[in-house]
């Protein structure tokens, strides 16, 4: 079970040092967006889901940073495993 909770824009530039006045070339748009996964199994398979559901909508994902992981528990025994991951993917040229 994955959803968006919100995305954020970072864009990289390249700076030309041989021209006067500066020149910023665009290289490529990277995306963001926050998915919440959870998982019986395993941390491992809370992160694999959130990829293969952002995958289902997203192209050229790159990697997933996980910001936060937690153990859901019931009667001493651990039940579930919750991921925070960001899920960065490349925009293709010319949309966003």
């Amino acid at each position: 079970m994955a959803t968006q909770a919100h995305g954020t824009l970072f864009v990289f530039y390249i700076i030309s040092l041989k021209t006067k006045p500066l020149n910023f070339t665009l290289m490529s748009i990277v995306k963001v967006i926050e998915l919440i996964s959870v998982s019986e199994e395993s941390i491992e398979d809370a992160i694999d889901k959130a990829v293969q559901e952002a995958s289902k909508t997203l192209k050229n994902i790159d990697s997933v940073n996980v910001s936060n992981i937690k153990a859901h528990v019931s009667d001493k025994d651990v039940t579930s495993y919750g991921v925070n991951c960001k899920v960065s993917f490349r925009l293709e040229e010319g949309k966003g």
